[in-house]
């Protein structure tokens, strides 16, 4: 699974990430864009359910260009996160 963005058409993918307090994630992104991403609003989703378990949510690593939680128990679009993250 490769999940990547064209931005300006370039190729941008999840280079990091660090879940944090309070279901944060802090992202960098390949262009150099870095931030924050409050996933507890995307708790009350399929398939999003199962990160309510914060073991679970520790667990987020990047595979293929995007955040991958568990043994690819769930993962989230790379232009999902580029698009919705707060600056820092």
């Amino acid at each position: 699974m490769n999940d990547v963005v064209k931005s300006e058409n370039k190729i941008i993918s999840v280079v990091s990430v660090e879940p944090k307090n309070n279901y944060i994630l802090q992202l960098s992104f390949s262009d150099g864009k870095k931030g924050i991403f409050d996933f507890s609003k995307e708790l009350n989703f399929k398939p999003f359910l199962l990160l309510k378990n914060k073991n679970l949510f520790n667990t987020a690593h990047v595979d293929f260009g995007t955040v991958i939680w568990g043994k690819d128990e769930v993962d989230i679009s790379a232009q999902y996160l580029y698009d919705h993250i707060i600056q820092s």
